[in-house]
């Protein structure tokens, strides 16, 4: 035996209990391959109890445990018909030393399942799970409803920030750019040195409000996008509880509960680093906005400083992006179960190789990015 492999045993979409046994090799026709043995066990008694439970809903039987006199395991029986022999490994799977002891407790836990599973069919039972059910569709749409709303001020907010960011773009039109101009009056010398101040101040205030209005329209997306997420939850929620209700389709909300946990998995890791990106995001351009402001006081440069802080501010979000993008493909590989740790050495090889190949162009990128933090052709 390789290892221990566990196989459950559903009845009505729950975990009735758990079945274990050991994985082994089989080289039967020349192939190699691992056969889980908790799996072959699982397919046989599972059936087995699922007609044990039906026959439940017309005649009630004892469940019994009888010790087998030629293999010393205990038996599990319903009335006259065989359910499963108790393994050792399944004791030690489900936390018990004795395997009696574990027999005893598995008695009671498929007496209690059986009791269940004929009292969930039972009409008065079906009707109050309908109320419930009713009541959950009422409150789904209540929420979904009031989502709407929001999201309705939220587009009425995206337009009106749009139509700012027309209006801002239209006030910067004109024959000379700004920056252009602050720098064209800067050097008519000190009769005009007044005006150019008071460009300088409103350029720098339309500036700072096209920012503030692209962060609004930013924030405005990120509000959408979370809302679209919670709409998705209510509806996906609500549809599985209502699922859950009822014993007959139980089962298929355990199947897509299985289905949808790698998707959603996936969706929160993009999710989160779109979150991390649009904060990152805001936090740079906040940032250098500040920057920007203190260079008013130098209307003489404030045209190349502000230049150098807007590319600045583009570097710096691109590498931003490209790391949380590194670590989302990375996050991700690891849901799908792929092993990232050759991955990151490949990587690291790879990388190494080709540095080595780009020395001159790595050199040249960051000669440039000094270059125009220090200013030095100014």
């Amino acid at each position: 035996a390789d290892s221990i492999a566990i196989a459950p045993i559903y009845l009505d979409g729950r975990t009735l209990f758990q079945l274990g046994a050991p994985i082994v090799e089989s080289t039967a026709e020349g192939t190699r391959r691992h056969l889980n043995a908790a799996e072959i066990r699982a397919q046989e008694i599972q059936p087995r109890l699922y007609r044990i439970a039906r026959q439940q809903l017309t005649s009630s039987a004892t469940v019994s445990v009888e010790v087998d006199p030629a293999s010393q395991l205990p038996v599990i029986s319903v009335g006259e018909e065989h359910l499963l022999t108790v393994t050792n490994l399944d004791a030690q799977q489900n936390g018990y030393v004795d395997r009696n002891e574990y027999a005893i407790d598995l008695q009671a836990t498929i007496e209690t399942g059986l009791d269940r599973y004929r009292l969930e069919r039972q009409p008065e039972f079906l009707k109050d799970q309908a109320k419930i059910a009713i009541a959950i569709i009422v409150t789904a749409l209540l929420l979904l409803l009031g989502t709407k709303r929001i999201e309705k001020k939220l587009k009425a907010r995206q337009t009106r920030l749009a139509n700012t960011k027309t209006r801002l773009g239209k006030a910067t039109t004109g024959t000379q750019p700004p920056m252009a101009s602050i720098a064209t009056h800067s050097t008519s010398g000190n009769a005009s040195g007044s005006t150019s101040g008071n460009r300088v101040d409103a350029v720098f205030v339309l500036l700072k409000a096209r920012l503030d209005n692209r962060q609004k329209r930013k924030i405005n997306e990120l509000a959408a996008g979370l809302l679209l997420l919670s709409q998705l939850g209510i509806i996906s929620s609500s549809l599985l509880w209502i699922l859950w209700l009822f014993p007959y389709s139980r089962w298929l909300t355990t199947l897509l509960s299985y289905w949808i946990s790698f998707p959603a998995k996936i969706l929160l890791i993009a999710g989160l680093a779109y979150l991390a990106l649009r904060i990152i995001s805001l936090a740079v351009d906040k940032t250098f906005l500040a920057l920007q402001e203190g260079a008013q006081w130098a209307p003489e440069s404030s045209e190349r400083l502000n230049l150098r802080l807007l590319t600045f501010s583009q570097v710096t979000k691109g590498i931003a992006g490209s790391v949380i993008f590194g670590f989302m493909t990375l996050a991700m590989l690891s849901t799908a179960g792929i092993e990232v740790g050759p991955i990151l050495a490949g990587a690291g090889i790879i990388g190494v190789g080709i540095s080595l190949d780009a020395q001159s162009l790595i050199k040249g990128s960051l000669n440039g990015y000094l270059s125009m933090f220090e200013d030095q052709f100014g």
